[in-house]
């Protein structure tokens, strides 16, 4: 299930419906690529996570992995929503790039996110929290969503650490090693449903 739209010629204006589609359907194609290009969301690596050069660590310093626990399912819409609804708003050159409104595009995507569903075991069900595995939106706003934790995160923190690189929810960090155990609690307190496991250097 995604969305059709449906232009109307005589009032120049544009309306989202809800309308049954397959996952791979054209329309539910053409909408993510929409929606990925207007948030300004690229999950391809990019140099910034490359380390090569990186200085070696200082004796009080320790290198540490940090992974989110199931984010896909994890990511409350809600969140994710009004997350994507304020990147969109702080766009000035989102009316030129599409015709939609914030409104049709966020009414669209919420269609998107809350239609999952699927067959197990000769049974139908549909997804009631977090977004979809498989769901090529899913992988757009999840990245949001990690986005606007690590920045809440990390300008709340008095000391953060010195070095954070991040690759969805892959993360590398370089800090103070007194301070490993409060960052991740920090960081597991920074939204409750998005909790992070930590793998030290050996």
């Amino acid at each position: 299930m995604c969305i059709k739209t449906h232009t109307h010629t005589h009032t120049n204006t544009l309306t989202i419906s809800q309308q049954h589609f397959a996952t791979d359907d054209y329309t539910y194609t053409q909408f993510f690529f929409l929606i990925n290009k207007l948030l300004k969301t690229g999950l391809s690596a990019d140099d910034s996570f490359l380390l090569g050069g990186l200085r070696p660590h200082e004796t009080n310093e320790i290198m540490v992995s940090f992974d989110v626990v199931s984010l896909f399912t994890k990511v409350p819409i809600k969140l994710a929503l009004k997350i994507a609804k304020q990147r969109l708003q702080s766009d000035p050159e989102l009316n030129q790039r599409t015709a939609l409104s914030t409104t049709d595009l966020i009414k669209g995507l919420e269609i998107c996110l809350n239609s999952a569903n699927f067959t197990f075991r000769g049974k139908h069900y549909k997804q009631v929290f977090g977004t979809a595995m498989g769901f090529p939106v899913s992988s757009v706003v999840a990245n949001l969503v990690m986005e606007n934790i690590e920045t809440r995160a990390l300008e709340t923190l008095a000391d953060p650490p010195r070095l954070w690189k991040r690759y969805v929810d892959d993360i590398f960090v370089i800090m103070k090693r007194s301070k490993l155990s409060e960052f991740l609690t920090h960081l597991n307190t920074t939204e409750s449903f998005i909790q992070f496991t930590m793998e030290k250097e050996k």
